[in-house]
C-alpha cells in the first residue's frame, strides 16, 4: 500500500533524483583521469604535475565533506544540495576554460568542495524520506549512482576527447550537473525532518537531550565521540581497501600474466560488483540486522581478494570471479556503513556527523591508491600487497557497530 500512496510516490521520486544526482560524483572522479594524458601533452606537464592535478579533486571532496556538509543542518537539506550542485556546475564549466595547471588545480578543488558536501547531503535527505524498512535499500540504490556515473564518464570521455578535446569532457560534465539542478528543483522535496522543525530554529527534536548541542561541538560530547570515531575509522579502512582495488587491479592483473583485456575486465567487474552490492545489502538488511550483514560483507570481501590474487596464475575464470565477488562485498560494506552513519545521529547534527565520517572515508580514497603504488613500486609481491589491504577490511568489521548505540533497543532516530 505504501508504494501506491502519495508518500510512496514521493519516496520513489527522491530515490530516482538522488541516484541521478549521485552519478555526478562518479562522473567527476574519472573526468580528470580520462583527460589527464591530453592535458599533459598540451601544457607539457610531467608526471608529478599531473599527480598534483589528479589529487586536487579528492582534496576538495574531503574538505567539502567536513566543512560544507554541516550547512545542510542549518539551512535545510534541499537548499544546501541545490547550492552544492551550483558550485559543482560552476567549477566544472570553468575547468573547461582553464589556461594552466594552477588555474585547473584551483577549479578542481572548488568542484570537489561541492561534490563532497553533496554526497553527504544526498545520503541524509534520502535516509530521512525513507521508511525504516526501506532505508538501507534506498540508500543502496542511490549509492549505485556513483559507479553508474563512473562508467558513463568513461564511455563519454573516450568519444569526446578523441573528437573534441579534453575541454569538452568538462563542458559535458558541467551540463550534466546543471541538468541535475533542474531535477532537484522538481523532484527533490525538502526533508521531513527540516519541514517539521520549529520555525526559525535548527533541526533539533524537542526533548532530545542528545541534540541539545549542534555542529561539530555535539560530536565531541561523551555520548557522540564513540560512534563518531568508530564510524569514521570504519569508513577510512573500507574506502582505503576499495580505492586501492579500484585503482590498481587492472594493472596488477596485467603485470601478473593476464592479458591487458583480462586485467581491464577484472577492474571493471569490481566496479560492476560494487553497483550490485550497494543494492544487494539494502535487500538483505530487510531480513537480517544491517550491521551484521555489513560485517559479513567485510569478511567476505577478504575472501574475494584471496580468490582474486590466489588464482591469478592458475585459472583466469576464477580470478575474474574473485574480482566480481570482491566488488559486490566491498560495495555492500560501504553502503551499509553509509546507512549506519545516517542512523547514528539525531537530525540536528546528522549532516555534520555524516560529513565527518564520509570525510574520513575520502582520506582512505587518497591513501589506498598512493600506498598501493608505493608498495608495488618497491617490488612487493602482489599477494603480500593485497594481504596488506585486507587488513583494513578486517579491522573495519570490528569497528562497524558504533559504541554506545544499541542494535535493537534504541528507538529509530528517524521516527
Amino acid at each position: 500500500m505504501q508504494e501506491q500512496s502519495p508518500e510512496g510516490k514521493r519516496q520513489r521520486y527522491v530515490v530516482a533524483a538522488g541516484t541521478g544526482i549521485n552519478m555526478i560524483d562518479g562522473i567527476d572522479v574519472l573526468a580528470m583521469a580520462y583527460t589527464a594524458p591530453q592535458i599533459a601533452r598540451e601544457w607539457g606537464l610531467g608526471s608529478g604535475q599531473v599527480g598534483v592535478l589528479l589529487g586536487a579533486g579528492p582534496v576538495g571532496v574531503l574538505a567539502g565533506s567536513v566543512l560544507l556538509a554541516p550547512l545542510a543542518d542549518r539551512i535545510g537539506r534541499r537548499r544546501a544540495i541545490l547550492g552544492y550542485l551550483a558550485l559543482i556546475t560552476m567549477g566544472t564549466l570553468a575547468s573547461a576554460a582553464a589556461v594552466n595547471q594552477q588555474s585547473l588545480m584551483a577549479l578542481r578543488v572548488l568542484t570537489g568542495l561541492g561534490v563532497g558536501a553533496m554526497v553527504v547531503g544526498l545520503n541524509t535527505i534520502v535516509a530521512e524520506h525513507a521508511s525504516s524498512q526501506r532505508r538501507s535499500l534506498y540508500i543502496g540504490i542511490v549509492a549505485a549512482g556513483f559507479p553508474l556515473g563512473a562508467s558513463l564518464s568513461g564511455f563519454l570521455s573516450v568519444v569526446l576527447v578523441s573528437a573534441e578535446g579534453w575541454r569538452s569532457v568538462f563542458i559535458a560534465s558541467g551540463i550534466a550537473s546543471a541538468v541535475m539542478i533542474a531535477v532537484a528543483l522538481v523532484y527533490l522535496p525538502e526533508s521531513p525532518e527540516y519541514v517539521r522543525r520549529p520555525c526559525g530554529k535548527s533541526i533539533t527534536r524537542t526533548g532530545d537531550s542528545r541534540a541539545s548541542t549542534s555542529g561539530l561541538g555535539a560530536l565531541l560530547t561523551v555520548a557522540r565521540t564513540g560512534p563518531t570515531v568508530a564510524l569514521s575509522a570504519a569508513l577510512l579502512a573500507t574506502m582505503t581497501t576499495f580505492y586501492f582495488l579500484f585503482s590498481w587491479t587492472p594493472a596488477v592483473l596485467a603485470n601478473a600474466g593476464l592479458s591487458i583485456a583480462r586485467g581491464i575486465t577484472g577492474g571493471a567487474l569490481i566496479n560492476v560488483g560494487a553497483t550490485a552490492g550497494a543494492v544487494l545489502i539494502g535487500v538483505l538488511s530487510r531480513y537480517a540486522p544491517l550491521l551484521r550483514v555489513t560485517r559479513v560483507m567485510m569478511v567476505s570481501a577478504c575472501l574475494g581478494v584471496a580468490l582474486l590474487v590466489g588464482t591469478v596464475r592458475l585459472a583466469a575464470g576464477l580470478t575474474v570471479a574473485g574480482a566480481l565477488l570482491t566488488g559486490v562485498c566491498v560495495g555492500a560494506a560501504i553502503t551499509g556503513l553509509f546507512a549506519t552513519t545516517a542512523a547514528a545521529y539525531p537530525a540536528s547534527i546528522r549532516a555534520t556527523g555524516a560529513g565527518l565520517a564520509f570525510g574520513a572515508g575520502r582520506v582512505g580514497a587518497i591513501i589506498g591508491p598512493s600506498l598501493g603504488g608505493l608498495l608495488l613500486g618497491r617490488g612487493w609481491h602482489i599477494a603480500v600487497v593485497y594481504a596488506v589491504f585486507t587488513a583494513p577490511m578486517l579491522a573495519a568489521a570490528t569497528l562497524a557497530i558504533p559504541h554506545g548505540q544499541s542494535t535493537g533497543s534504541e528507538p529509530d532516530p528517524f521516527e
